[in-house]
């Protein structure tokens, strides 16, 4: 997804479906998912409320402060594997 310049912003359980046909993992729900504001995939995203879920938004963002798409959900996948391995949100 990101080597096609998109960043999802919604990375949560729910979001993410298994293929046991082929055993490939699904992404779902790109309602909030945006091209990145530039061609090399480095420029920041501005906002003036949380983009996402609850327990999975990157510090920056929750701040409402410009974050990098890809870093959110880098961020996003790190929670999701906290609550799959410790049964909650890491904060």
């Amino acid at each position: 997804m990101h080597s096609q310049g998109v960043v999802h912003l919604d990375l949560k359980a729910e979001n993410i479906m298994f293929d046991e046909v082929d055993c490939t993992v699904k992404l779902i729900d790109f309602g909030y998912a945006q091209a990145f504001p530039d061609k090399k995939g480095k420029g920041r995203i501005n906002t003036i409320r949380p983009i996402g879920t609850d327990g999975t938004i990157d510090p920056l963002n929750w701040r409402k402060q410009s974050f990098l798409g890809q870093e959110a959900d880098l961020f996003a996948a790190a929670a999701i594997l906290f609550v799959i391995r410790c049964g909650q949100y890491p904060f």
